[in-house]
């Protein structure tokens, strides 16, 4: 009825209609023991089939045993997904960096323009009063 597994026990595979009526009666409110006991399966399961009912629907009882695969396509769009978000990412910080810059290129602009006045004749002096 299933795969066999390494320790020489074969896997049961699940049809999606079973998992989901299982996973209907646990959120009506029947008890998960005799639920697990009337089905032969392991109270695990029924709370593996019932995370995957919560998280993405009846779709997600449809899943086969095993690993889930994902295909070249699947696996690329991932990729670009990730570089995507990256280079969103390095771009904020240039921009951040940029307003950082610009400042600071103001702030001594201006301190620059300051000394020049203090500079002149008559200007303030640039140290400090001495004591009296």
């Amino acid at each position: 009825m299933g795969k066999k597994r390494r320790s020489g026990k074969q896997q049961r595979v699940y049809s999606a209609e079973f998992k989901l009526d299982a996973v209907r009666r646990m959120e009506e409110g029947e008890s998960v023991a005799a639920i697990c006991r009337q089905l032969g399966i392991r109270r695990w399961v029924l709370y593996r089939w019932w995370s995957a009912y919560r998280e993405r629907g009846p779709a997600a009882l449809n899943r086969q045993p095993g690993r889930e695969c994902q295909t070249a396509v699947e696996a690329e769009q991932n990729r670009d997904r990730k570089a995507a978000q990256q280079i969103a990412e390095l771009e904020r910080k240039v921009g951040r960096q940029t307003l950082q810059i610009d400042f600071l290129q103001r702030a001594f602009k201006r301190v620059g323009e300051l000394r020049q006045k203090s500079a002149e004749a008559g200007g303030m002096a640039s140290t400090e009063r001495s004591s009296e």
